[in-house]
């Protein structure tokens, strides 16, 4: 009968001290310190202001609208970037790189270093896309982007062309950062392996 009841003061004091080692483990994993994970973190994003893409004719307004989302989407979705809200913009934007005025782009509130503006013109037959991409800080700079884009007026083909217009910014961009992290030192893993 005194077995019974050593062994019994022996599973009462396992489970005491296995409660008390679980506490002790789970205090010390909450006293942990948390790590980031994500696209660049730590280097400053560049700011990017795209500008609502100017409708030459009624028949474009849709069109302009829609293919300046998608390069909104594109950029903002790429994380790579800081898109400047719409609501800092100057009131006037412009449609060709005549009409560029970078001083208020560049100003507070919006603090762009880049902007993205064009137009639409669009026929039953065809949309013709002129769309530019500029470092607005550095105006001896050719265009990141400057290209005219020609195909069916249809809200894919649109769609398709606002894809390709922001891809080389993204490119540029994701290139940027890259040389902006530190090296790695690489390991000699001898005879190519």
């Amino acid at each position: 009968m005194r077995e019974v009841g050593v062994i019994g003061n022996l599973r009462r004091s396992g489970a005491i001290l296995a409660a008390a080692l679980f506490l002790i483990l789970a205090g010390q994993a909450s006293a942990q310190d948390w790590f980031r994970t994500g696209t660049g973190l730590g280097a400053e994003k560049a700011r990017v202001a795209v500008a609502d893409f100017a409708s030459r004719n009624d028949a474009a307004r849709t069109h302009a609208t829609l293919f300046t989302e998608v390069v909104r989407n594109d950029l903002q979705f790429s994380g790579i970037i800081e898109l400047v809200s719409p609501s800092f913009y100057p009131k006037l934007a412009p449609a060709a790189p005549a009409d560029l005025r970078p001083q208020p782009w560049i100003d507070p509130p919006s603090n762009a270093q880049f902007l993205a503006f064009g137009n639409l013109t669009e026929s039953p037959a065809e949309v013709a896309i002129e769309a530019w991409f500029y470092d607005i800080r550095n105006p001896a700079a050719p265009p990141v982007v400057g290209k005219v884009y020609r195909g069916a007026p249809t809200d894919l083909q649109v769609r398709k062309f606002a894809h390709q217009f922001g891809r080389p910014a993204r490119h540029r961009f994701h290139a940027d950062r890259l040389c902006q992290q530190p090296q790695r030192p690489q390991r000699d893993l001898g005879d190519g392996l």
